[in-house]
Order: C-alpha cells, then sequence, then structure tokens
C-alpha cells in the first residue's frame, strides 16, 4: 500500500500566519492597554484619540501629546498609561518620539521610581504597566542607538520584573 504524500504548506502561508499572529499580539496590547485610559467626559476624548493612535493614525500623536501634557489631576496610574500608548506607537510605526520623551522627561523619571504601598492592585497591576512603559522605552532607545538610556530602561524593565515574580517583597 502507498503512503499519501505530504503536503506542506508553502512559505507564504507560514508569513501569513506570522502576520496574524503578529497583528493578534498587537490587538491584544492595544485592547489591555487602552481600555479605560480616563474615566471622564473629558477623558472620553482622550481615549478617541488614542484608539486612533494605536490603530496607527500617526496624525493623532501631537493632539494625544498636547492632551496628556495639559495641567489636570491625571493620577500616576494613567499618566503610565497615557505614555505608553505613546511608546507603543513609536515603536509599531517607528516614529521619532524623541521631543516628545523630552518633554516629558521628569515625568518618565518621576513614573521610575516604583511606588510602595499594601494594597493589591499596585503589588499586581501596577508592576506590570511599569514594566510595559520600561519595556517600551528600552526599545525605543536601544533601536535609536541610544544605549545608556537603552539599557537604563532595559535594568530597570529587569528589576521591575524580578520584584513582580518574588511577590512585591
Amino acid at each position: 500500500m502507498r503512503r499519501p504524500e505530504v503536503q506542506f504548506p508553502s512559505p507564504a502561508f507560514y508569513e501569513t500566519q506570522a502576520q496574524h499572529g503578529f497583528q493578534a499580539f498587537w490587538r491584544a496590547r492595544f485592547f489591555v492597554y487602552s481600555i479605560g485610559l480616563i474615566y471622564s467626559k473629558v477623558g472620553a476624548q482622550a481615549n478617541a484619540v488614542a484608539n486612533k493612535l494605536l490603530s496607527g493614525d500617526i496624525n493623532a500623536l501631537y493632539d494625544y501629546v498636547e492632551y496628556i501634557g495639559a495641567p489636570s489631576d491625571t493620577s500616576e496610574q494613567d499618566k503610565v498609561a497615557q505614555l505608553l500608548n505613546i511608546m507603543m506607537t513609536a515603536n509599531r510605526y517607528q516614529i521619532d518620539v524623541g521631543d516628545i520623551l523630552q518633554r516629558f522627561e521628569t515625568d518618565v523619571n518621576s513614573l521610575l521610581q516604583f511606588p510602595q504601598s499594601n494594597d493589591m492592585y499596585t503589588k499586581q497591576v501596577i508592576p506590570e504597566q511599569y514594566a510595559c512603559l520600561s519595556y517600551e522605552l528600552a526599545y525605543y532607545h536601544l533601536h535609536r542607538g541610544t544605549y545608556n538610556d537603552g539599557f537604563k530602561y532595559l535594568m530597570y524593565y529587569q528589576s521591575v520584573v524580578l520584584f513582580d515574580q518574588q511577590g512585591g517583597a
């Protein structure tokens, strides 16, 4: 009896599957980090701009930056999510956001001073947001050739991940 010949998929099939996997990865990240950026009527407009930004509308970048740069009572967690949206967009679409990072340099540096708290939210959710922000910053700087900054954020990322793995202790 003759064995049936096995048909392997073409290389184009694997490329298509890889592309779908990549798109699913970004859609999942987009969903996780853009949900409920800000809970207010004014924040609804910022959420709409953030969704445009993360969907690839680069023209929305400076509208978003102006919004988050305006004086407000934005919490630290919201600021992390907002900066994370900018960095995810910059890395995904290879946008130079050096001027934006310079504008928010004090915010970024203050955000990277890890908060100490005993509540469950701060111990579980916040470390992941901080880790994602530091990862995106490291990725951005390393791909731009600013290795000192890239490795600084990479080391911070590692420290947050280790802190989280040890249960926040």
